[in-house]
């Protein structure tokens, strides 16, 4: 067993991902899994029981981090498979539903990303769910061939979406980068959703979103 301590100052993008909003927050992980948790100062009884019970995850808890690792290395066709096993055996598992719906968004499937992400049932994955949509929306409206074409900012908006639908996203990103330094409200801000939706899908631990991300709040503010 070890013990860590984080200075969220110093790691705001590891606060962010594990959801942390006030300190003290303790969380204990079992084989890269969160496998308990509280928040603020808690009696020895109260540690001592947290990890008396603290139990290795289960067989479908190790393939549901296996396939978020390949969503990490961009492996998004060997993760689908692995998520839809977690699905048939634990339906109503958010984070394997989230996991798919950035797996078919990248495979360029955003019809069944979209109803994949309008079913999630759990609060803490439905905020990042509300980033994906918008994109799935806009990939779909793509294919129908339903975007606007009718100047030269619609032009990278288009060509900026094809490139996202093959997952060239540092292509994609730059021509919406591009998009919203001309027009910050394009398209009701459908330049900055895209963004924010594909930013969602490559991951925070992904050096280029923090790139990224931080290009996008200097174009904005």
């Amino acid at each position: 067993m070890r013990l860590a301590k984080v200075d969220i100052d110093i790691n705001p993008n590891l606060a962010l991902q594990y959801h942390v909003r006030s300190i003290p927050t303790v969380k204990a992980f079992v084989e890269s899994q969160v496998a308990a948790e509280f928040v603020g100062v808690q009696p020895e009884a109260r540690l001592r029981e947290l990890i008396k019970n603290l139990n290795p995850p289960s067989p479908i808890d190790l393939d549901l981090s296996k396939a978020q690792s390949l969503l990490l290395s961009q492996d998004w066709i060997e993760a689908e498979p692995i998520l839809r096993k977690v699905l048939s055996e634990k339906g109503n598992s958010p984070a394997a539903m989230l996991g798919l719906a950035k797996s078919l968004l990248a495979q360029d499937q955003p019809a069944e990303a979209l109803n994949v992400l309008k079913n999630i049932p759990s609060v803490r994955e439905i905020g990042q769910a509300e980033l994906l949509k918008p994109f799935a929306k806009i990939l779909i409206k793509f294919h129908n061939e339903e975007l606007p074409n009718e100047n030269n900012l619609d032009a990278i908006f288009y060509n900026s979406i094809r490139l996202a639908s093959k997952t060239k996203y540092p292509m994609a990103l730059d021509g919406l980068l591009d998009t919203l330094r001309q027009d910050k409200n394009y398209q009701n801000k459908a330049a900055q959703q895209v963004i924010l939706g594909i930013l969602e899908i490559m991951g925070e631990e992904n050096p280029d979103t923090r790139a990224y991300r931080a290009e996008l709040a200097s174009v904005l503010f």
